[in-house]
């Protein structure tokens, strides 16, 4: 669970990061040393964050094509429009390390750059979706994100993944993904980098690497021991580098499901966090339990709501379900553990798994949860407009 924590506030450093990009590129402001300092800036913003977890790898144009290329004065290059833009980068925190990587492209990617994109992106996600039987190790896993490259005639010269530490060494084994990973299977709570490539010598270079939990996945009908991945990281993958023809409709809805998530907590954490007072908005409640629809979020509401006493066992089967403590407690009891929230922090229940919340004293709270859920807000309607503002980008 703190790795899970640990991800969401680095994907929030991240899609700030990356939207500063977008906006400073085209400027001509941005070079790979200034890229890299000021993404370790918006990391050291969020809480519990130590420092980086290894030297980012910030290259553009060639420079991206040299997959362990450290930046320095001499071969800094500034960031443009003509070619592509490789950011490999990790955060310590107390709870959790991060390794994560994305290509950005600021301006038109050509025919050929959307081709490679595609197939590593098409690896990526197949070896996120697997779900493969105990005593599986990562030499039996590694062709999964190669097979598209391979049918191309092309490949990358390293492995797909290793194993990650928890505050630790973001290079720990001995868990890994490649050809040679056949030493060691995978157990539930093992953590892993998925990060597939493409390097065109002399041009550009592609990699998409998000870090994946190793859970079991056991269901009717299974007759061994089955465990699939859970993918932690949380950050935008760039979707005009994508060829959509050559991706399936099993590969769109992760895509797009991916993405869902991840803006989830863009609207919590990048805007709650900016110590929006809220306090007069709630003061308007007329009781407690009663949720006030004040915007929207894809497929979801985005509510507000005074707790106080214990509410009733309940599940979503459609959709996840985000408590945000605005101030004081919440506790989120699930049926195998307690969750507790002080103010700021969050937390997502999967759809399917029933929940109870408590608050002992009084906690205003931000969900967003299903529009299927039956609400029965009571709060003034004249806050929609005015709270929607400060919450929804």
């Amino acid at each position: 669970e703190g790795s899970r924590q640990a991800h969401q506030r680095d994907g929030v450093a991240l899609t700030r990061f990356l939207y500063w990009l977008y906006q400073e590129v085209p400027k001509g402001n941005v070079d790979e040393i200034s890229a890299a300092e000021k993404l370790l800036s918006f990391r050291q913003q969020q809480d519990f964050f130590q420092g980086p977890s290894f030297g980012t790898i910030s290259g553009y144009e060639s420079n991206g094509a040299i997959v362990h290329y450290q930046v320095s004065p001499k071969t800094n290059r500034p960031l443009g429009q003509e070619s592509l833009y490789l950011v490999d980068s990790g955060g310590q925190y107390l709870d959790g390390t991060t390794d994560v990587t994305r290509t950005c492209c600021f301006g038109e990617p050509t025919e050929e750059q959307k081709d490679r994109f595609t197939r590593v992106l098409k690896g990526h996600i197949t070896l996120g979706m697997v779900r493969f039987p105990e005593e599986t190790t990562g030499g039996h896993l590694d062709v999964l994100a190669r097979q598209y490259l391979w049918a191309d005639g092309v490949d990358y010269a390293h492995g797909t993944g290793h194993g990650v530490g928890s505050f630790l060494s973001v290079h720990e084994g001995p868990q890994n993904i490649s050809p040679r990973g056949f030493h060691t299977p995978f157990y539930p709570g093992m953590i892993a980098s998925n990060e597939p490539g493409y390097y065109k010598d002399g041009a550009f270079g592609i990699r998409i690497e998000n870090l994946i939990l190793v859970k079991e996945d056991m269901r009717p009908g299974d007759e061994k021991k089955m465990m699939s991945f859970e993918t932690l990281t949380l950050a935008p993958i760039q979707r005009n580098l994508i060829q959509k023809e050559m991706m399936t409709p099993v590969e769109l809805d992760w895509l797009n499901a991916y993405h869902k998530r991840r803006r989830l907590i863009d609207v919590t954490r990048s805007k709650i966090m900016e110590k929006v007072n809220l306090a007069d908005k709630f003061s308007l409640f007329k009781d407690y339990w009663s949720p006030k629809i004040v915007g929207e979020v894809n497929d979801s509401y985005v509510k507000l709501a005074k707790f106080k006493g214990d509410f009733v066992w309940h599940k979503h089967d459609q959709e996840d379900e985000l408590f945000l403590v605005v101030e004081g407690e919440l506790l989120v009891k699930l049926r195998d553990k307690d969750i507790h929230l002080n103010e700021g922090e969050f937390v997502i229940i999967p759809k399917g798994v029933e929940h109870l919340p408590v608050a002992e004293k009084e906690a205003y709270v931000l969900l967003i949860e299903p529009k299927t859920t039956l609400n029965t807000g009571n709060a003034e309607s004249v806050l929609k407009k005015e709270v929607l503002d400060k919450l929804v980008p």
